[in-house]
């Protein structure tokens, strides 16, 4: 009995280390995990633009500050701007002079004389 007293006595003296270890080893193991995560995501980003590259895509390339509007006019809702310089996928041309452009959640469309299709 007074080993055990003994041992319950020393656990109690040493539960703030045991606590902190503890602790640590589990914040050690969600950097490991959210490490993991990450190569996940970056390898699904590699896959897209591999496809990207393999389709050849043709980007259009802004040369104006220029809005990019939900559809081929002045008339539709500016969605962004566009900084000369950006470039986004191309999609395809109207009779009126627009292009189209992908955007990560849906189409947009520029003014052709503010950007060129390379």
């Amino acid at each position: 009995m007074t080993l055990i007293r003994q041992v319950i006595r020393d656990l109690v003296k040493d539960v703030g280390w045991v606590v902190f270890y503890g602790f640590l080893t589990a914040m050690s193991i969600m950097a490991f995990v959210l490490v993991g995560l990450s190569y996940q995501h970056v390898a699904s980003q590699n896959d897209a633009i591999r496809r990207f590259t393999q389709n050849d895509v043709s980007m259009v390339r802004v040369k104006d500050l220029s809005s990019i509007r939900a559809g081929n006019g002045d008339p539709y809702a500016v969605l962004q701007s566009a900084a000369p310089g950006a470039s986004y996928p191309y999609v395809a041309a109207s009779e009126n002079g627009w292009i189209a452009v992908a955007l990560p959640d849906r189409v947009g469309w520029l003014p052709k004389n503010t950007a060129r299709v390379t």
